[in-house]
């Protein structure tokens, strides 16, 4: 191999790492993000059932109820809504 071949593989292989960590920086990063977005989804979803558990009424607890299910699951049980059961 001559001295132009070793410089351009050796470049070759210098660019597929730096690409490589640039790559595996930016999944770190997406990591990152998804652990945190569920820390505050569960943040969320405890503040949530601690209200529940302060609730003076059947129709508070459903309200609460709701709030909580919203949290965990990103929508409405239907609780709150008139005439709902539990």
């Amino acid at each position: 191999m001559s001295p132009e071949q070793a410089l351009i593989v050796s470049l070759f292989v210098l660019v597929s790492c730096l690409t490589g960590l640039e790559a595996r920086a930016q999944a770190e990063q997406e990591v990152a993000d998804h652990l945190q977005a569920i820390q505050q989804l569960t943040e969320d979803a405890l503040n949530a059932s601690r209200a529940v558990a302060q609730a003076a009424s059947i129709a508070e607890v459903k309200q609460q109820a709701d709030h909580v299910f919203a949290a965990v699951w990103g929508v409405p049980s239907g609780l709150a809504q008139d005439g709902a059961t539990l």
